[in-house]
């Protein structure tokens, strides 16, 4: 390394004085602010981290179903405005068959096996979709989600879509049937 630079010495740069009282007259800060949270947006932060864990038993049953049958094209949860607050859990595959009773056997008993009674109790039913099925066509082209991933969809654009209303939904697998 003979004449080629490797460091350059200089002064040590000082620090920068903070001033304190910078801000004094530009924050208001209320005299509540560290008071206890509105009960509603307690209710909706305890909710969604309920539903985050859900989410991930849901995963869980969505892999084991696919190790076993194969790829799931759609897996998705809708909470609709007129369920009382239960979750639809919408399912495609190519190797379902939403008019054989097995399939939904089949789906009951991968969900028991992840949840409990009472997050059990948060769903109002299975629909399984056949992969023909426009609501699969539409949901496919929103995202493609694989391994592990899912995404919370807009309820407002879905109740436009499918003309009833949508509070909440999250896509946890969307992927194009694999061509042989």
């Amino acid at each position: 390394m003979v004449g080629k630079s490797v460091a350059k010495l200089g002064p040590i740069q000082k620090k920068r004085k903070v001033k304190i009282g910078a801000l004094k007259g530009k924050l208001k800060i209320p005299k509540d602010f560290d008071g206890p949270l509105p009960a509603e947006t307690l209710d909706e932060f305890e909710a969604s981290s309920h539903v985050q864990e859900i989410i991930e038993k849901l995963k869980a049953a969505m892999t084991s179903l696919e190790k076993e049958k194969g790829p799931l094209l759609i897996f998705a949860l809708f909470l609709r405005e007129d369920s009382f607050e239960k979750w639809d859990i919408i399912i495609s595959g190519t190797w379902l068959n939403s008019k054989e009773m097995s399939a939904y056997k089949l789906i009951s008993s991968k969900l028991r096996e992840v949840l409990d009674e009472s997050e059990l109790l948060q769903f109002s039913r299975i629909v399984l979709l056949d992969p023909e099925d426009p609501v699969v066509s539409f949901l496919l082209d929103q995202q493609t989600i694989k391994n592990g991933g899912y995404k919370e969809l807009s309820g407002e654009a879905l109740s436009d879509k499918f003309k009833f209303t949508i509070k909440r939904a999250y896509l946890l697998r969307s992927q194009k049937p694999q061509k042989p």
